[in-house]
């Protein structure tokens, strides 16, 4: 284990793959879904449920933010996406959680993702709030079953979003991918009314398999996340975890990807 951990210290950022757009169309350009199975575990290895992770490619509307039918009828509209679709259900199958996030693959146009929504439900009641991108700043609405969540607006400076980066990791070269001090906005789950909050990224070989994997972390004051994928194109994501302070909350470990086509 020690020596893995010196080696992955040791490996230059030149050892980042990087991809061509010839490789990306060829990839993302079919009209297939990207289906990932995940199992999740708490820190003493307890299964704790399990996750499906999707990504496709499709085109956005910029206007209305919703998938465009026919991106013939308004090419001025349509932009190309990467849309991530995660999908979480507990052991007990007591509570379901879905993420989904839309980010443009031309990042150098549009640098951030036009939209990302996500919702809880339980025996008790449901959440949902979305984030969408306006002119100037973010616009998040929120509808909760709880009252002190109950029906909000709220308006957040643009920002990276942390619910975007399944996106990034998938569809930019590693060295464009930020590292140090960043701003950002948490997961709608885990901070509620969202605002920007300081966090520090870095993107480091994968300690046990430095040569295959990657990590990319994302760390606050008091949580941490921790996005596992691979070293080279498509950069499928092996895993991830979160963090409170040293505790280990959520392990995802992938079990299997296949392709399913799209339905539209």
């Amino acid at each position: 284990m020690r020596i893995l951990m010196l080696l992955a210290l040791l490996l230059p950022a030149a050892a980042y793959t990087q991809h061509t757009e010839e490789d990306f169309l060829q990839y993302w350009s079919t009209n297939k879904m990207e289906v990932s199975l995940y199992e999740l575990s708490d820190a003493k290895g307890n299964n704790i449920g399990k996750a499906t992770l999707r990504f496709c490619a499709e085109d956005f509307s910029r206007s209305k933010q919703v998938r465009l039918e026919d991106s013939k009828r308004n090419p001025l509209d349509a932009v190309r996406v990467l849309e991530s679709h995660l999908r979480i259900e507990d052991a007990t199958n007591a509570q379901h959680i879905a993420l989904s996030t839309f980010t443009p693959i031309n990042r150098e146009k549009y640098p951030h993702s036009f939209k990302t929504a996500a919702s809880l439900q339980n025996a008790t009641g449901q959440f949902f709030a979305q984030i969408n991108l306006q002119t100037y700043k973010y616009r998040m609405l929120q509808y909760s079953y709880l009252e002190q969540e109950a029906d909000q607006e709220h308006i957040i400076e643009k920002a990276y979003l942390e619910n975007e980066f399944f996106n990034l990791l998938r569809s930019q070269n590693h060295t464009q991918l930020p590292t140090g001090a960043i701003s950002l906005v948490p997961s709608l789950l885990h901070l509620r009314p969202s605002r920007v909050l300081e966090a520090e990224a870095e993107l480091q070989p994968h300690a046990e398999k430095p040569e295959e994997l990657l990590t990319y972390s994302i760390k606050y004051d008091e949580r941490s996340v921790l996005i596992h994928f691979q070293r080279r194109f498509p950069y499928i994501i092996e895993g991830w975890e979160e963090w409170q302070g040293t505790e280990r909350q959520i392990s995802a470990r992938r079990t299997q990807s296949t392709h399913e086509t799209l339905k539209r």
